[in-house]
């Protein structure tokens, strides 16, 4: 109930159906009165946020399976890898080291299944094209190994993608295209060279930092160590670096769980990120 000014006075609790205008109320006063005591004693709820599930890169088990398809034990990573897949069905993670598992083992066929399904979710990884280039190719399938190699080859330069193709066109003797295809490989390569050995170039501006004023580390440790197209163990790979090797230290470092990543671009000119536990610095 309002007054003419329009402030609060009171609330109807009862209404007289057969009165005419006739209704019950409590004043504003009252109630005002009961809302301040039960704000008094009122006791904040206790609640704690849920705990977020566990994520495909934070299982030791992905991480094992990872390290041990890198040494070509693909039995045991595939064991690995099929327990995982059991909580994690959708993981497309799965699928690409999957994949690595059975190139290891000699499985061709189931190879390239899983890496046609990765890339039919993310069809922009040039590592995934490369795996099923080779898996077809060595599978005897030559017809998806050249559909995928020309796929690759557009994402990006890859000499051992250029010899496969090389090799299904002299198979059919396209003499022609086989020519093609080994003097691109060899064109990649010399280019690839060319970059290993040539002296940092200087940036002529003056926007950012100049690659010749980049630190330089080497692969101090480990058989093979992999670049990786993101900061995490799970990403694909986008090339490999052997002990010795020498890389630019680029501008970004990232700490994902106990792994610090480090940002680099070999001598060859792939771009990734690598475990910085593997590099030494050089002067």
């Amino acid at each position: 109930m309002l007054d003419r000014h329009g402030r609060v006075i009171g609330v109807a609790t009862l209404t007289a159906k057969e009165g005419q205008n006739l209704n019950f109320a409590r004043s504003s006063r009252d109630l005002a009165k009961f809302l301040a005591e039960i704000q008094a004693d009122a006791k904040p709820i206790a609640f704690s946020l849920p705990t977020p599930p566990p994520t495909l890169v934070d299982e030791p088990d992905y991480r094992t399976a990872i390290a041990l398809n890198d040494r070509n034990e693909g039995a045991a990573a595939l064991e690995l890898l099929n327990n995982l897949s059991r909580r994690y069905p959708r993981s497309v993670n799965l699928l690409f080291e999957r994949g690595r598992a059975y190139f290891n083992l000699g499985l061709y066929d189931d190879a390239f299944s899983a890496y046609r399904q990765y890339v039919k979710v993310r069809p922009s990884e040039p590592a995934a094209w490369h795996n099923m280039v080779l898996a077809a190719f060595n599978g005897n399938r030559y017809d998806d190994a050249l559909n995928a190699g020309l796929q690759a080859a557009k994402m990006q330069p890859d000499p051992d993608v250029w010899r496969v193709i090389s090799a299904i066109a002299a198979s059919r003797d396209d003499w022609a295209s086989a020519n093609l295809a080994i003097e691109q490989a060899k064109k990649i390569e010399a280019e690839q060279r060319r970059l290993s050995s040539a002296a940092p170039i200087a940036s002529s501006g003056t926007a950012g930092p100049q690659r010749d004023k980049h630190p330089v580390a080497k692969v101090s440790r480990g058989g093979e160590l992999n670049i990786r197209s993101e900061a995490s163990a799970s990403s694909p790979i986008v090339a490999k670096l052997r002990v010795g090797d020498h890389v630019y230290l680029e501008d970004g470092r990232i700490r994902n769980g106990t792994t610090i990543w480090q940002k680099v671009t070999s001598w060859s000119g792939y771009s990734g990120w690598v475990n910085a536990d593997y590099l030494s610095p050089e002067r």
